[in-house]
């Protein structure tokens, strides 16, 4: 017959896993990313990173504003019950599909400040109405999300 197995008499140690990283609990908790922003330090995410601000810096001409501007007018108007919100929000979103990036309204889960974020859906057009944006690599991060 087999003897039980006796436990060791250890004392567990909990800690907090956010973000990938190891924070101690009781430690001082460093300020938390926006939810678009890789914390990684591989190249792929610094790359996503300094890609996703390069978008939002951007103007588009026929707004007159950048991207992060409009993302910001988009999700102001979204609720909005007057026919000229509704009519510019539905302008700018066009203006945005034709350089590439799609508005999508964010899942609660997400916990966006904003009602919603965009998406790289089309890089090839982001990258023939933007050809600097051409060293960032768009054409291989389709899908990235912005905002």
């Amino acid at each position: 017959m087999s003897k039980p197995i006796q436990k060791a008499k250890s004392r567990a140690h909990l800690r907090v896993i956010e973000g990938g990283l190891s924070v101690k609990v009781g430690g001082t908790a460093s300020p938390s990313l926006n939810y678009f922003e890789s914390r990684g330090s591989t190249p792929c995410a610094q790359e996503e990173n300094r890609l996703r601000f390069a978008i939002l810096n951007l103007v588009v001409e026929e707004v007159g504003m950048s991207v992060e501007q409009i993302l910001q007018e988009i999700s102001d108007k979204i609720n909005s019950a007057e026919d000229a919100d509704f009519a510019r929000a539905a302008f700018i979103k066009d203006q945005l599909e034709a350089i590439g990036l799609r508005f999508c309204l964010a899942r609660l889960e997400m916990n966006l400040v904003r009602e919603g974020y965009l998406l790289l859906a089309w890089p090839s057009r982001l990258l023939s109405e933007y050809p600097e944006l051409k060293p960032l690599h768009p054409l291989s991060h389709q899908s990235l999300e912005l905002g």
